[in-house]
């Protein structure tokens, strides 16, 4: 029965951990009021070292976090629609078909 409802519960759960992953990171950024040691707080410090560059060190903190943060979340929906799709049945030549990796003939044989 193990090995029945654990793979099940997991594929049910990834898309949920995946977009409570990404706000975790998203709200990191807090940490730095209570003066934890994260990634705006190391901006900080880089800001204090440099004195002259301010803009500049914290424009690539927030280029970094939305990268981030944008990949994980393409990652998430493309995962939510994957699941979506095998729940419906569809097979994986149309899957792909409909992500555009393949051409409609090919899909079609």
């Amino acid at each position: 029965m193990w090995y029945v409802i654990l793979p099940q519960a997991l594929y049910n759960m990834l898309p949920s951990m995946l977009s409570q992953f990404i706000s975790t990171i998203k709200e990191t950024t807090l940490g730095y009021v209570i003066n934890v040691n994260e990634l705006t707080f190391a901006a900080n410090q880089i800001n204090n070292q440099l004195l002259t560059k301010p803009f500049q060190v914290f424009f690539i903190l927030a280029m970094t976090y939305y990268v981030v943060c944008f990949s994980l979340t393409q990652l998430a929906l493309w995962l939510e629609r994957r699941i979506a799709h095998k729940r419906r049945g569809v097979s994986a030549a149309q899957l792909l078909s409909d992500e555009g990796a393949l051409p409609p003939a090919v899909a079609a044989n």
